[in-house]
């Protein structure tokens, strides 16, 4: 055992290194470190987006300081089998957040492995805070009255639950804005049925014709909800947001990241149409 490092703190550091080589971005959110290495509180800004709220700056910041003991060890000269599959020099940091989140990283020294850093931390950052809402649900005819079998039901996303979202983390600079679009809406109906919708539907206006189906969002049940739990079907309706990425600053580049997924649920009384012959 080199001076300088505890069988604890080699133990962490393979752990902590082999996580990293397999999986970088398992705590890229968590990176932030400035050039002169004493740390960096980054920071998060948001749009709300179409019906949204003004753009508000994120509570949540982090601190990074050098872990003396392990760089001490790396000065020293860490057994490669120590470092398992992690061939760069660098630094351990321990960080501390305001949330409450708190640990241990390795930084990798120099360009272009620092940048590359600081690009996934602050896109893992702008993605991670992405104001996204659940849907709000619009349905005709209305929730407090019953649909009817055999006759169209419309279907919509009310509009201060639907456009882009972003969300933009930065420190000294570089910055990196995570944008969130809604591209389709995912009705299920209750029944074993689904609709897809690919924007966020139609609303219903008293001027529309009685009995009309909706131009791009609808739905039309073939049997009653009698029998279900409440009498009701449970309907619920998952936006799907496509999420892209831009950084600038030391390093000008983009890409995208997984979808993302928002989901409302309400009941539908459906009921049969009565006749009288």
């Amino acid at each position: 055992m080199r001076k300088g490092i505890t069988p604890a703190a080699t133990a962490t550091a393979a752990t902590l290194v082999a996580v990293l080589a397999v999986a970088p971005a398992a705590r890229a959110d968590d990176i932030g470190i400035t050039e002169d290495g004493r740390g960096a509180a980054i920071q998060v800004k948001t749009n709300g987006g179409v019906g949204g709220g003004a753009g508000t700056v994120g509570g949540r910041s982090c601190s990074y300081t050098p872990n003396a003991e392990l760089n001490a060890g790396l000065a020293g000269g860490i057994p490669r089998s120590g470092l398992v599959r992690w061939a760069a020099v660098g630094t351990f940091f321990d960080f501390a957040c305001s949330d409450g989140d708190a640990g241990l990283i390795f930084v990798p020294d120099g360009p272009p492995a620092r940048t590359q850093v600081y690009v996934g931390a602050l896109v893992q950052q702008a993605y991670r805070y992405l104001p996204l809402p659940a849907p709000r649900i619009g349905v005709n005819p209305p929730t407090g009255r019953d649909q009817l079998v055999n006759l169209p039901s419309w279907l919509w996303i009310a509009p201060q639950t639907w456009g882009a979202r972003s969300a933009t983390a930065s420190v000294p600079g570089l910055s990196a804005t995570a944008t969130a679009t809604p591209v389709s809406v995912t009705w299920t109906m209750g029944d074993g049925h689904q609709v897809v919708c690919r924007g966020p539907g139609t609303p219903y206006r008293p001027g529309d014709p009685p009995g009309a189906a909706s131009p791009d969002c609808g739905y039309t049940y073939r049997s009653s909800s009698a029998g279900q739990p409440g009498e009701r079907y449970r309907v619920s309706a998952t936006t799907r947001w496509r999420i892209t990425w831009t950084a600038t600053g030391v390093i000008n580049t983009s890409g995208t990241l997984p979808d993302l997924l928002r989901t409302s649920s309400i009941g539908l009384r459906v009921a049969e149409v009565q006749t009288i012959n």
